[in-house]
């Protein structure tokens, strides 16, 4: 029935009743909105962090092992690694001399096949 007070009264006097928007508290709410995107950068960022030392450490030891003079293996486990790095490279400039198409058609042929 507001609206009819309005359009059968005067609007100057109409008063809807709505509360005044209190811009106190939008100040602390921003506040809050940031403090949470930082936390979540900041967590993104110790994962990104944690994940680089685990694979720098991850490096160290593996040297470690294989160079340690009691690694009775550590020929054969050298010789697979630069087999395993001379077809990885091998593939990759394969994969630059082929043109983009049939690169696109092996994957999806490849995809069919799965």
């Amino acid at each position: 029935m507001r609206h009819l007070e309005m359009y059968m009264g005067d609007a100057d006097e109409w008063d809807p009743g709505f509360k005044k928007f209190n811009v106190s508290l939008l100040i602390p709410l921003c506040v809050i909105i940031m403090l949470i995107l930082l936390r979540k950068l900041f967590d993104n960022l110790f994962v990104f962090l944690q994940a680089t030392l685990l694979k720098k450490l991850r490096v160290k030891y593996c040297h470690s092992i294989i160079t340690s003079e009691q690694n009775i293996i550590a020929l054969q486990v050298m010789d697979k690694v630069k087999a395993c790095h001379d077809n990885i490279r091998k593939e990759e400039e394969q994969m630059q001399k082929e043109p983009k198409r049939r690169r696109q058609s092996k994957r999806l042929k490849d995809k069919a096949l799965e």
